[in-house]
């Protein structure tokens, strides 16, 4: 046998290590090239399209505002993978049968790279959780990704946006436990992704309010769930992190308020629209001040300048004030 077939073939693992970075680079797309939804038939989450002269307005208002707008992205220049869990099937002695696998997104954009070896595994890994968005609109498919993933991949993580839609007023002591494990769920889950996801980008959250009546202040669940993010977060940061490091590593955040009403009453005068949408932008705004460390006097001061002034701004043939007030409504509608 002669030298040349004794020689060892080279693999894919005997590259230096720049040369199979330079491969990932070129099998992965680009940072936020992709958007994962785990919820793509989430109803309870209205669509975000808006047509270019809605677009415009509210464009402007944002400018009015002196608020940055939340990040868009250009329609068809994002790949868009839909996960849908598979309904799980109960497994019995007599059959026998697992429960389903659920579909792999892992799949769609790098084959069975990942199932090649563990190193390339390690190696890879990194570029595929780094570079998509994550889109979440349930607190319970946030809390089955956290869950299922393992906290090494976790870590790679740097865009995500959560959508959360709180329930309607109880009606009844069941409807009302099951309200209460709803909103107690959207804090836990805030909290364990604030554990979890330490190394976040940017982070994008929409909220889509239900109740009536709705009172606009800080001490709502839905807005605690997002102080406890960052306060969570924040003490996470304290304890693996120098304050110069603690400040590089906060994420940029943007957050969309909507309440259920507003498309069903206010919308029918423009006045109404513009302010109502404004005073939702200021007090956003002020909840992510908030979240990034103002004072809650400095963080609201904008909007409660603002909400001051709604009474002689508003249109109230178009608000249902006396039906609102008779609710018990603190604020009129916004």
């Amino acid at each position: 046998m002669d030298n040349q077939s004794e020689k060892k073939r080279l693999g894919f693992l005997d590259l230096p290590g720049e040369i199979r970075n330079a491969i990932y680079e070129e099998i992965f797309p680009s940072d936020k090239a992709v958007e994962i939804d785990f919820n793509p038939d989430a109803s309870h989450i209205p669509d975000e399209t808006l047509s270019p002269e809605a677009s415009d307005v509210l464009m402007g208002i944002y400018q009015d505002s002196k608020v940055r707008p939340p990040p868009k992205c250009e329609a068809g220049s994002m790949l868009k993978i839909n996960v849908r869990r598979a309904t799980p099937t109960p497994r019995t002695k007599a059959s026998g049968k697992r429960r389903p696998r659920e579909p792999d997104w892992t799949r769609v954009l790098c084959g069975g790279l990942l199932e090649t070896c563990h190193q390339v595994h390690q190696e890879a890994a990194s570029f595929l959780y780094s570079r998509p968005v994550f889109k979440f609109s349930s607190p319970n498919a946030l809390d089955h990704f956290l869950k299922t993933v393992r906290p090494e991949n976790l870590e790679h993580i740097k865009h995500v946006f959560i959508a959360h839609c709180t329930r309607r007023e109880a009606c009844s002591e069941v409807s009302e436990f099951s309200k209460d494990r709803h909103d107690q769920k959207w804090i836990d889950v805030m909290q364990k992704a604030a554990e979890k996801l330490t190394n976040l980008h940017d982070l994008r959250i929409r909220l889509f309010i239900r109740e009536l009546p709705v009172r606009i202040d800080l001490s709502q669940h839905w807005a605690q769930a997002i102080l406890a993010f960052a306060t969570t977060q924040q003490a996470t940061n304290d304890a693996e992190t120098t304050a110069a490091h603690r400040k590089a590593r906060l994420p940029e955040i943007s957050i969309e308020l909507r309440l259920w009403y507003l498309e069903n009453y206010l919308y029918y005068s423009d006045r109404n629209t513009l302010i109502v949408t404004q005073l939702h932008i200021l007090f956003a705004e002020a909840l992510r001040r908030r979240m990034i460390g103002w004072s809650e006097a400095d963080a609201l001061a904008d909007f409660n300048e603002m909400n001051s002034q709604k009474w002689a701004l508003l249109d109230r043939s178009y608000t249902h004030w006396e039906i609102w007030t008779d609710r018990g409504l603190e604020y009129l509608p916004v």
